[in-house]
């Protein structure tokens, strides 16, 4: 069976089915620079398994993924600057999604910020009815990069998006099943993994040049309606944001509260 170590990432692959999994030790799944970079090489780890038919993203914590550090990202990408820095994110998203295999997120517990995306940049979603999702993004005075806003409208529209992204609320697995944004949601972990795993059989079962090409043209005719494709727009926003007095200040009130919470 193989396997393999990124930053932050496990990858097997156990025949037709693979696992990409968060593990960090931490048990909340926290994104840095690192992991995301880990994920981009996870994700060519796949590509280059053509055996692999589907790959299950899943968290080895208590957590699906807790978001980005805000307090330890880790080193920057390799040419240190901001704009890299941001668009990195949107670059590994992107990757999950071009995977060669269908992708499904497999979510438990809570998914916060870049773990919600996480499970968006997935083909498919099982998410458990009391997990705990949100993007606190817009509190924490960012104008929520990576590529997410193309993803959420197509998903679930205008209206809600602006819902859940600018009031930073806290929802649940069974409401994201209400809006569209998750394909099925269960009631206990058994059930999840139940799901997941005949949604894995279910796609395997199916030609691979079938998979393959649906894959391919929805993604196409997703993108024609929004786009993921440049990252210039997010890293607009973000530097401004970044040099606004009141978003500079409504980031340190809200780190010094979750600084708080944390001791």
């Amino acid at each position: 069976m193989p396997e393999d170590h990124f930053a932050g990432v496990t990858v097997i692959a156990d025949g037709p089915i693979g696992r990409l999994r968060l593990d960090r030790a931490d048990g909340r799944s926290v994104l840095d620079h690192p992991l995301l970079g880990g994920l981009v090489d996870a994700a060519r780890w796949f590509d280059e398994r053509e055996d692999v038919r589907v790959v299950v993203v899943e968290s080895a914590g208590r957590a699906f993924c807790s978001g980005f550090d805000a307090f330890d990202p880790g080193p920057p990408p390799l040419d240190g600057s901001i704009e890299a820095s941001i668009d990195l994110g949107r670059q590994a998203m992107n990757a999950v999604t071009a995977m060669r295999a269908l992708t499904i997120a497999r979510v438990h517990g809570r998914a916060r910020g870049g773990g919600v995306v996480l499970a968006l940049a997935c083909d498919l979603q099982v998410v458990v009815a009391d997990a705990v999702l949100s993007l606190p993004e817009s509190h924490l005075a960012m104008p929520i990069p990576w590529a997410t806003l193309p993803r959420l409208v197509r998903q679930i529209g205008p209206m809600r998006t602006k819902d859940i992204v600018l009031t930073a609320r806290e929802f649940t697995g069974e409401q994201a099943g209400r809006w569209g944004m998750v394909t099925e949601v269960v009631s206990t972990p058994a059930e999840l993994d139940d799901t997941v795993d005949a949604l894995a059989r279910a796609v395997v079962a199916s030609p691979r040049l079938v998979v393959e090409q649906v894959l391919a043209e929805v993604d196409r005719l997703a993108e024609a309606m929004g786009s993921t494709a440049d990252g210039a727009a997010d890293i607009e926003r973000m530097v401004a944001a970044a040099a606004d007095e009141g978003c500079r200040t409504a980031r340190a009130a809200y780190l010094e509260a979750w600084r708080r919470r944390r001791r």
